[in-house]
């Protein structure tokens, strides 16, 4: 390992073990549909996520907090907010067809970095398209692993699962 890179691991250690954990409270999720303001959030909640299948598309919703960001899957810079990553469990009766796309996004310089930051503020939602092979109805499992930010501070990563029964 250079020691360039044990530098920036370095760094990007200290920044993670430093920033607030996200309390069970604060992640909520439901497989209901809403619209941007009809989602109210407890106290103490920062960030609510749902998936739902909208067609051919499985479609991630993520309601933020006033004040709270969170990030495109196309950032590409990791010196600023960590970029949202989206996993689906590979199985034989689907197939993802093409990138993930996103709705919302807003795009901002962010000096840190040095680049332009992709983010999301009140609604970020991201969609997969999926094409059923198989004919039957299965079970399909997903990640969302994000980062949320404010004007102050980030919060270290954290995870939504989701399991959606599809029917072709």
């Amino acid at each position: 390992m250079t020691r360039a890179s044990s530098y920036l691991l370095a760094i990007l250690a200290l920044v993670l073990f430093s920033c607030s954990a996200i309390s069970e409270e604060e992640v909520m999720s439901s497989e209901e549909v809403k619209s941007e303001n009809s989602y109210q959030f407890q106290e103490g909640e920062l960030i609510h996520w749902e998936a739902i299948r909208e067609g051919d598309f499985i479609v991630m919703k993520a309601w933020l907090n006033t004040d709270w960001n969170t990030y495109s899957v196309h950032n590409t810079n990791f010196l600023g907010p960590l970029p949202t990553l989206i996993s689906f469990e590979k199985n034989e009766h689907y197939e993802l067809v093409g990138e993930i796309e996103e709705e919302g996004l807003k795009t901002k310089f962010d000096q840190e970095s040095e680049s332009d930051i992709g983010y999301f503020k009140n609604l970020a939602i991201f969609k997969q398209k999926i094409k059923p092979i198989s004919g039957e109805e299965f079970v399909l499992k997903g990640n969302v692993n994000y980062m949320i930010c404010n004007a102050t501070k980030c919060l270290p990563p954290a995870d939504y699962s989701f399991e959606l029964a599809i029917k072709p």
